[in-house]
Parts: structure tokens; C-alpha cells; sequence
């Protein structure tokens, strides 16, 4: 049972994504400069609160998970208490350990975000078809002369 609950909550969170995103996380830090800035902290700011709902639905399914445990070991060790408590620690460590995991990931989805950070330079569409953007000099790098695609 408690796998199918992770199973589900994995699938609605890979799944659902915000609906009225600007860009990636990844494409917001991009257009960043290098280094610890206004822009690449707003770009991690983004992320956390985009990242909040899938935490806050990972501890649910932990707590859900911890609290059927001695239900759980109880229906699987009828006759004896210790087993049952040893049953109940190691449940609710395998709980912990999964929602610690999905909180983790979390944290590490490229989510949707907003964007439009101060400071952020957005790619460039470049002039002849030899180049392409640098993210880095935020430039367009490369030949400058068409024919390099075909």
C-alpha cells in the first residue's frame, strides 16, 4: 500500500508542473552572471518556493507512512511485542529514509519558475546560423556566416 502512495505522489509531482512558468530553473541561471549575485539568488529563491509543494507533499506521505507502521507490525507480528517494536523502528525508518530521498529530489527537479531576475540577460537569437549563444559571455560565438546547417 505505502508503495503505490509513493508511486502516486511521485507521478503527480514529476507531472504536474506549474502552469504559468517563464522558464527553467536552469535557463533562469543561466541567464545569470557567474558567481553569488541578485540574480542567481533570485533564481534559488524561485526554485525553493516552486520546490515547496513537492517537499510539503513528501513529509505528508512520510507522516502517513509513519503513523500506519504500528498498524503495520501489529497485523504482521500478532504474538509478540518485540517483534512488533522492532518492526515498528524499522518502518518507520524505511518511511523516514524515503521522504527524506523525495524531499532531496525535490530540491534537484530544473522546476518551472517565474524568471524576470534582476540582472538576467535572456539568449539571443544570433544573426548567422555558425553561431550560437554563449550563456556564459552572453554573446554569440562562432563564424559569422551562414551554410553551418543544413
Amino acid at each position: 500500500m505505502r508503495k503505490a502512495q509513493w508511486i502516486v505522489l511521485t507521478l503527480v509531482i514529476l507531472v504536474a508542473p506549474a502552469l504559468f512558468a517563464a522558464e527553467k530553473f536552469s535557463q533562469c541561471l543561466e541567464n545569470c552572471r557567474p558567481g553569488n549575485n541578485p540574480c542567481t539568488q533570485c533564481c534559488l529563491a524561485q526554485q525553493d518556493k516552486a520546490a515547496q509543494p513537492c517537499r510539503d507533499a513528501c513529509s505528508a506521505t512520510e507522516r502517513k507512512c509513519v503513523e500506519a507502521a504500528p498498524a503495520f507490525c501489529k497485523n504482521k507480528y500478532p504474538n509478540s511485542q518485540q517483534d512488533q517494536r522492532w518492526c515498528i523502528g524499522s518502518e518507520e525508518a524505511k518511511c523516514q529514509r524515503t521522504g527524506r530521498d523525495c524531499r532531496w529530489n525535490c530540491g534537484r527537479q530544473d522546476w518551472d519558475v517565474p524568471g524576470g531576475c534582476p540582472g538576467e540577460v535572456l539568449p539571443e537569437k544570433c544573426p548567422f546560423d555558425c553561431q550560437v549563444w554563449n550563456s556564459a559571455s552572453k554573446s554569440c560565438i562562432g563564424p559569422r556566416m551562414n551554410g553551418c546547417r543544413h
